[in-house]
């Protein structure tokens, strides 16, 4: 995943997404040497540091993703990851994510917000 990163900062750099964009984060475990445990032994549970938040944003033509850090995204994280990379007054669709508020104030987004617990009943098909 590393290499893949390393590839796409390179020709993600100037990419600035507009009109309707997509943002949502996902997240992947580190790897079983870089797992950090509590004092009693016991791995962090649930968006911890022990799992990658991988952040993700579209518009009709370009994707592009980052790695913003551990564990759940943070307002600092997002607006610095995607400040740049969206431009104003574009229109954001996301989840209730509160990462994404300082995001859409700064760029001044219009703002669609939908329930992902809802989406998660939804069958696959």
């Amino acid at each position: 995943m590393e290499k893949v990163f390393l590839v796409l900062r390179e020709y993600q750099g100037t990419l600035i997404l507009s009109g309707e964009v997509e943002l949502d984060e996902t997240f992947y475990k580190v790897r079983n040497s870089d797992i950090q445990r509590r004092v009693d032994g016991k791995e962090y549970r649930g968006l911890s540091r022990n799992q990658i938040c991988i952040v993700i944003a579209c518009d009709q033509s370009s994707v592009i993703c980052f790695v913003e850090g551990e564990g759940k995204p943070t307002k600092q994280g997002t607006l610095d990851t995607f400040a740049s990379h969206i431009k104003s007054e574009s229109t954001m669709r996301h989840d209730m994510e509160q990462a994404h508020g300082p995001l859409v104030e700064a760029l001044r987004l219009r703002s669609i917000v939908y329930d992902s617990r809802q989406i998660k009943q939804l069958p696959d098909s």
